[in-house]
């Protein structure tokens, strides 16, 4: 996974966070002798607007840097825009 979309799924955690009325977000980023962020953690306390509160945490481990990969965008069947969540 590509640094730029690591920061894509960070941005739509928060979209989230802001969704679901969220009080907290912290994140944790471990970082290898290269300056490369190796694992990422984000836990979230949701709560506001929904019923029952929760935490959820995010784990995202990044290996494999300059491996080549073939990777074919899915379908928009497949995908789904979640802007409309937090109203951007």
């Amino acid at each position: 996974m590509t640094p730029g979309r690591s920061l894509s799924l960070l941005c739509l955690a928060l979209q989230l966070q802001e969704a679901a009325g969220s009080v907290s977000a912290p994140a944790e980023a471990w970082i290898d002798a290269q300056g490369r962020v190796r694992r990422l953690v984000v836990t979230m306390s949701l709560g506001g607007q929904l019923a029952t509160p929760m935490t959820m945490t995010m784990t995202e481990d990044l290996y494999d840097f300059g491996v080549r990969t073939n990777v074919t965008p899915p379908s928009d069947d497949l995908v789904v825009d979640l802007s409309s969540l937090s109203g951007s």
